[in-house]
């Protein structure tokens, strides 16, 4: 027969577990992979590491850049910026949504930054 300090350590380790799930969930992230990107469209946020830790869009042009990622959702032509949807998921405790911003600076990018809103 248990006893009633093994119960409640049973208990807590259980506890313990479904948190760390609970807060590790859709924290997944994957190299940029242009098919995906263009197919599965809420699933792109997971792609942007691959595309800012490897540089990828930094020093192309407009045509290379929509030739990689398609058409902006957004943009702004007054501070030559484009902005991609990247969809958004459940990461920890909350919901986000995420976008990523292309800036060019004569005439290629010159900046690339992810931006996450959390709900």
């Amino acid at each position: 027969m248990l006893r009633n300090g093994s119960i409640i350590a049973i208990v807590l380790i259980v506890i313990s577990f479904m948190a760390f799930r609970v807060l590790w969930r859709g924290s997944s992230y994957e190299n940029f992979d242009q098919e995906k990107w263009k197919l599965q469209k809420n699933e792109r946020w997971k792609m942007a590491s691959g595309l800012l830790e490897n540089k990828l869009l930094i020093g192309k042009d407009s045509s290379q850049i929509k030739a990689l990622l398609g058409e902006p959702d957004n943009r702004t032509d007054s501070i030559s910026q484009w902005v991609y949807d990247m969809g958004g998921g459940v990461q920890g405790l909350g919901f986000h949504f995420d976008y990523l911003k292309v800036r060019y600076k004569d005439g290629v990018v010159a900046d690339v930054v992810h931006y996450k809103a959390w709900d």
